[in-house]
């Protein structure tokens, strides 16, 4: 949700300068695409980096939930951003 409110204000705030925001919203979701592989083949060695920080934080419960919590977080980030950017894109796109 963060990754959409953000993305939205943003967005909102950038949308209103462009003389074409139909093509900024391709570029928008040619971004989303990308980062989706990105993230994609991030997680195909997910249990390698991830078995290694189990083994670093076993010890504290604590501190490995916040771990995984802000590691998800930053994996859908850049995706949910670009996801919340196109809201006031296709908002301000005039229709024909």
């Amino acid at each position: 949700m963060a990754g959409l409110a953000i993305g939205s204000w943003e967005g909102g705030k950038y949308i209103s300068r462009l003389k074409l925001p139909l093509r900024f919203y391709v570029l928008l979701e040619i971004g989303i695409a990308l980062s989706a592989i990105m993230v994609s083949v991030l997680l195909v060695n997910f249990h390698n980096w991830c078995s290694q920080m189990y083994q670093l934080l076993s010890g504290n419960i604590g501190i490995l939930t916040i771990t995984q919590f802000v590691l998800g977080s930053l994996l859908i980030f850049l995706q949910t951003a670009f996801m919340g950017a196109t809201v006031p894109n296709m908002a301000s796109v005039p229709s024909e």
